[in-house]
């Protein structure tokens, strides 16, 4: 990674600072804009099914018709397991990302060993043209009057919708290799003083940064030493507290309320399999085939999953419009995505669960 400039803290600190100004600029506001986007042409298409001018499976086949660009990593995944394509090709587009993205302690995919271990080709993706029908064209041109929309045909939303979808997980790709980059770096730049990626995660990225303008004079080490340790006895004391989500006033911080979540369902197929949990700190990857997967976050660092043969997924969070739903509605994938956290935590407590889409059931199953 350091081939290009003189290996040392400072030069590693001034690249890490490049790339935070980068991704401000080309990253977070570019990708907030397209996702803003996304959720526009969310609430459009779900606003056709609610007003009953498309069916709900219907909108399932138009969200099938599009390939982001998670669906091309996952062709280009299954051309490695045929040995169309290198794994160091695969690697060199894709290593850069890693499930939980902002987690230093999390290995990106040019780290993970086993990614290929155990993998299968990836289901094929269905994909056929989604054309409206003569009423559903008509339905949705009287809908478009109705609310003031002139001069889009309904052909025209359906073209804005997908190119909203497309752009926000391309956006999403590109912004995370900026990011992973800087994580990598500032493992390395902890390598150099002596920490482990730990250590370095008990630290603001500022604190590397800011040594290019602000020297420090006296003992470097010791003096990061003592940030690390206090900044570790901060995050041990705030892990104790147990807080909203969402703090609306002061009586958040003494009652703590639960917020509640509808999962969003993907897909309308229905079974009962036994539960398995992903985290991104796991050493090794655990079968995952005929299992329901549960993660946190609807991550694209876990996309590999779908070359494990899954009967299904879970998510403690993320929404209709999100990463995962999107694969999921892409390989058609049973999931529940954004069941919140107390369901999420009774799911993983027991070793089967029921994932009933269509009834829109998630629950756990006591066998014993």
């Amino acid at each position: 990674m350091f081939k290009d400039f003189e290996k040392n803290s400072f030069s590693i600190s001034d690249k890490i600072n490049t790339l935070i100004g980068e991704c401000i600029e080309y990253g977070t506001i570019p990708f907030s804009i397209l996702a803003r986007h996304g959720f526009i042409a969310e609430g459009l298409l779900r606003s056709a099914v609610n007003n009953g001018v498309l069916d709900e499976e219907r909108l399932k086949e138009f969200r099938r018709s599009i390939i982001t660009v998670a669906g091309a990593m996952s062709d280009d995944f299954s051309q490695v397991l045929s040995s169309e394509i290198s794994k160091e090709q695969f690697l060199q587009k894709y290593g850069h990302l890693r499930p939980s993205s902002y987690d230093i302690l999390s290995p990106n995919y040019a780290n993970r060993p086993d990614l290929f271990d155990g993998a299968a080709k990836n289901q094929e993706h269905k994909v056929e043209n989604f054309k409206l029908t003569n009423q559903e064209r008509q339905h949705l041109t009287i809908l478009l009057g109705e609310h003031g929309i002139d001069g889009f045909s309904p052909e025209d939303i359906f073209k804005y919708a997908e190119k909203a979808i497309k752009g926000r997980e391309y956006a999403k790709f590109i912004f995370t290799r900026h990011l992973s980059f800087i994580l990598e770096y500032v493992a390395e730049w902890g390598e150099l003083k002596g920490f482990d990626r730990e250590e370095m995660a008990m630290l603001n990225i500022y604190d590397i940064v800011n040594i290019m303008f602000a020297p420090l004079t006296n003992n470097v080490i010791s003096y990061y030493e003592n940030r690390i340790k206090k900044a570790r006895n901060n995050f041990e004391v705030a892990s104790s507290f147990k807080l909203s989500y969402l703090l609306r006033s002061i009586r958040d911080v003494y009652i703590v309320p639960m917020q509640r979540s509808a999962p969003n369902f993907i897909g309308s197929q229905r079974l009962e399999a036994e539960v398995v949990e992903l985290t991104p700190y796991q050493e090794s990857i655990p079968q995952l085939e005929n299992k329901i997967i549960c993660i946190e976050g609807a991550d694209p660092g876990y996309d590999w999953i779908f070359t494990r043969g899954i009967a299904g997924l879970v998510t403690k969070y993320g929404g209709a419009n999100s990463h995962m739903a999107i694969r999921s509605a892409e390989y058609n994938i049973p999931a529940a995505i954004g069941c919140g956290e107390q369901p999420y935590q009774r799911i993983i407590n027991s070793k089967m669960c029921l994932l009933d889409c269509k009834g829109k059931r998630l629950e756990p199953l006591d066998l014993t």
